[in-house]
């Protein structure tokens, strides 16, 4: 989505794609040309090499090593689908454990970060999924 730009104004989307504006009306699901971004509520946490690394090389679930920017993903999304917060984008490499979609009673969406991780805390918010028709 390199050249497509997405804002709320006053409740609706105005998306802006290789200079065309569109007018999108608010919903769960838009859209654009290729891609289809499904908004869903969701736990993040936050998880690092000194938790989270339990086999030899730290492989995540995807066989990738963990860098800024990979994030563990509920399992019905596929492994290599961007998700956006906040603004920022993360590709899904890794799951996280099954359980805590019972205890949490929604997704939850587990950042990898170099450092900081065990003071990232544990937020809910809008999940932005970004997937190719």
């Amino acid at each position: 989505m390199n050249n497509t730009r997405l804002t709320i104004v006053m409740g609706m989307f105005v998306v802006m794609f290789f200079m065309e504006l569109i007018w999108v009306m608010p919903g769960n699901v838009v859209t654009i040309e290729k891609y289809v971004i499904k908004k869903v509520m969701g736990v993040t946490t936050a998880y690092g090499m000194e938790d989270s690394c339990h086999y030899e090389g730290c492989p995540n679930a995807s066989g990738k090593i963990p860098t800024e920017g990979t994030i563990a993903c509920p399992r019905d999304i596929k492994l290599g689908t961007r998700v956006r917060i906040t603004g920022k984008e993360y590709v899904c490499e890794d799951r996280y454990a099954k359980y805590l979609d019972g205890v949490r009673k929604l997704p939850t969406f587990d950042i990898f970060m170099l450092k900081g991780a065990a003071e990232f805390g544990k937020h809910i918010v809008e999940v932005e999924v970004i997937t190719e028709k």
